[in-house]
């Protein structure tokens, strides 16, 4: 069997409005030590539409401002994803 890893971005005054908190160097690389540990993505329709213009971004490895939110990105388009939508 499989293992699960739930990943969920929230404040410490309950904010979870991705455009109202900052994600900084730390939380990128946090997530994609998670990404470097998974074999797939399963996001729902919402995360999809939000998270799909982000997996666009610039390679990892490039001269951007901050490296991390690059290699967040080259990870997560190195894995297969499913969107779920009810």
């Amino acid at each position: 069997m499989s293992r699960l890893t739930f990943g969920y971005n929230i404040t410490l005054d309950d904010c979870v409005d991705h455009e109202e908190g900052v994600a900084d160097d730390e939380t990128h690389a946090y997530f994609t030590r998670m990404l470097d540990d998974c074999g797939a993505l399963l996001w729902g329709r919402t995360t999809h539409e939000m998270m799909e213009p982000a997996t666009s971004a610039q390679p990892c490895g490039s001269s951007s401002p901050s490296i991390r939110p690059a290699c967040w990105s080259a990870a997560a388009r190195s894995r297969r994803r499913w969107t779920d939508s009810t």
